[in-house]
C-alpha cells in the first residue's frame, strides 16, 4: 500500500468533493463546539501545505466533519469509512439519563480519553503504585 499523509488526503478530499478550506471550517464548527477543540483556517491551511499536523482532538474533528476515518485520514488504510465512537448513540426517548450518558461519552471520546490513559500511563510510572516484589 502506498504511503499517504494527511496532507495528500485533504487535497484529495477537497479535490473530489470540490470543497473551500472555508466549508470544511465550517462542516468542523459544530464538533469544534461540541468538544471544546479549537480549530481555525490557518491551522487547516497548515495541514493541506503538510507544514504540520493535527493533534489527536483536531484529528478527531476533521474526521467527523469530513465523514471519514481517522486512520484513512493519516493515511493508514484505504478504507474511507468511519470508525463508530462509543459516544454514538441514538437516544429514541427522552429519557434524562441516557442523554445524559451519551453526552458524558461522547466528551469522553474526544479529550478525556486520551487524559484518562495519560493519568493511567503516570500512575503505573509512580512507585507509590507499582508492585511491590514479595518474599517467596
Amino acid at each position: 500500500m502506498k504511503q499517504t499523509n494527511i496532507s495528500q488526503r485533504l487535497k484529495l478530499l477537497m479535490s473530489e468533493r470540490n470543497l473551500k478550506q472555508v466549508e470544511i471550517i465550517s462542516a468542523a464548527q459544530p464538533y469544534c463546539q461540541e468538544y471544546q477543540v479549537k480549530l481555525n483556517k490557518s491551522d487547516l491551511s497548515q495541514y493541506i501545505s503538510g507544514k504540520t499536523e493535527p493533534g489527536k482532538e483536531k484529528l478527531f474533528v476533521l474526521s467527523r466533519a469530513l465523514n471519514v476515518s481517522e486512520a484513512w485520514l493519516m493515511g493508514r488504510t484505504e478504507d474511507p469509512t468511519p470508525t463508530p465512537y462509543i459516544g454514538e448513540v441514538t437516544v429514541s426517548d427522552e429519557d434524562p439519563q441516557k442523554i445524559q450518558l451519551s453526552q458524558l461519552v461522547a466528551k469522553l471520546n474526544a479529550n478525556g480519553l486520551q487524559k484518562l490513559i495519560d493519568y493511567a500511563e503516570d500512575l503505573t510510572d509512580n512507585p507509590k503504585y507499582q508492585k511491590k516484589p514479595t518474599m517467596g
